[in-house]
């Protein structure tokens, strides 16, 4: 398997912002997953799923606060994870996939995802390794964990904005996480991102805090160009959650007491 996957954290960017990314996969006919923090994302040919905001100062949880009133503070977590996915998907109410913000993860926040018709999860992150592929977790929730977040990458400049340290040839499944903002400003270092934060939602002022040479900006724009050339597979990660659902079907031992979880992931 060497499947490539375009993942957006949106992240609440402007729209400017967001266009600036289409612009650049649109270009080059490569469909993206966008998890969409916020109303308003038109994703023309690109899917939409959730990326749900637990933190207690994020936006949702306010807006249940603001709700519930004095009953929050008894209001049981399920519940308050319930309410913050359903708060999400009134954005995006298609949504089969989810991606938290932070990589929030809980036990039992997997239970509330089966209720509330998720099928996929990709808050896994585990950092270039190969060898990837989707797995099946409890409450029948496919995990598609995901190889390369920018963000990682300004903080340990893991790949020096090189495309040879992406390791493309290796096998695996290969999801890339990338944020609009840092797109945009060609994001070199933790710090300049932090700095290009006070104009986070003007893309007038925005614009001037991008950088000439090597950064998240030029790297994304050398791998779409890469997986262009060398005419490589590229899915939306809906796209692989069903057939990779569709292949346990496919593959399902043919005795009932043959199913076990080491067969649904062999």
């Amino acid at each position: 398997m060497k499947t490539i996957s375009i993942s957006i954290d949106v992240e609440w960017a402007h729209k400017e912002v967001i266009n600036d990314l289409f612009q650049l996969l649109n270009e080059r006919d490569i469909k993206a997953t966008l998890f969409c923090t916020h109303e308003g994302i038109v994703s023309h040919q690109h899917e939409r799923a959730i990326h749900p905001n637990f933190r207690p100062d994020g936006d949702a949880i306010k807006h249940i606060k603001k709700e519930l009133g004095s009953r929050f503070e008894s209001c049981p977590s399920p519940e308050i994870y319930r309410r913050v996915i359903e708060y999400t998907r009134q954005f995006v109410p298609e949504a089969k996939g989810t991606r938290s913000h932070c990589l929030f993860s809980d036990f039992d926040l997997i239970i509330q995802y089966e209720k509330c018709g998720i099928e996929y999860d990709s808050s896994y992150f585990l950092p270039l390794n190969t060898g990837l592929r989707p797995l099946m977790k409890e409450r029948n929730i496919v995990e598609l964990p995901f190889y390369y977040m920018d963000h990682m990458d300004i903080q340990l400049q893991t790949t020096k904005f090189d495309i040879k340290n992406l390791k493309l040839d290796e096998p695996g499944l290969k999801i890339f996480g990338l944020h609009p903002n840092m797109v945009y400003i060609n994001a070199q270092t933790e710090k300049h991102y932090i700095e290009s934060k006070v104009a986070y939602h003007n893309p007038k002022e925005l614009i001037n805090y991008r950088r000439d040479g090597w950064g998240i900006r030029t790297l994304f724009i050398a791998l779409l160009d890469y997986i262009k050339d060398h005419n490589l597979e590229t899915k939306t990660l809906g796209e692989i959650n069903d057939e990779f659902r569709a292949s346990l079907i496919h593959d399902l031992p043919t005795k009932e007491h043959d199913l076990t979880p080491e067969t649904i992931n062999s």
